[in-house]
């Protein structure tokens, strides 16, 4: 099984993945921090000059960053809007998170790079994520991440939902 996470930037996407892989058993490692390994590290120092000591850095502060982010992923997707995503997957990973622009998502969608989407609602929480272009309409599932133990509870719940 293949999954994409969605939601406004600070929702919750990795603790979310982090917490389907561990109860679920899929294989995860953060799509940003592969992202940030390959092109984004580079395009920041080289065309932004930007300095992070390494890639791994960068990666945490991307959410500083989040436009630019947005830009790099964007036009590394131009011509092949699941491009990424698709490599995320070929890497062994069987969950995406962040994907940002409808286009990519479907995209992914139209591939069937992923079998389930979940998008992640964080009650009482304001994003000022400006990069995410669509919402929770696109997904097949919503979960409330009020805290973390009632975000697992309900990633147990739609596990015997969907029959896991």
């Amino acid at each position: 099984m293949k999954i994409a996470i969605s939601g406004p930037g600070g929702c919750g996407k990795d603790t979310a993945a982090e917490l389907i892989s561990r109860n679920w058993g899929l294989v995860y490692n953060h799509s940003t921090s592969y992202q940030a390994k390959d092109f984004v590290f580079r395009h920041m120092f080289i065309q932004l000059g930007i300095k992070f000591d390494s890639a791994e850095e960068c990666y945490h502060q991307r959410r500083y960053h989040r436009e630019i982010w947005a830009a790099c992923i964007d036009d590394y997707n131009r011509i092949d809007a699941a491009k990424l995503y698709r490599e995320h997957l070929e890497s062994g990973q069987q969950i995406l998170t962040g994907i940002r622009k409808l286009r990519e998502f479907l995209a992914c969608k139209s591939e069937k790079l992923f079998d389930l989407s979940i998008w992640i609602e964080r009650p009482n929480f304001t994003s000022t994520d400006t990069t995410q272009e669509y919402g929770p309409e696109q997904c097949d599932f919503i979960l409330y991440n009020d805290t973390p133990e009632l975000l697992e509870q309900r990633i147990k719940n739609l596990a015997c939902q969907l029959k896991l």
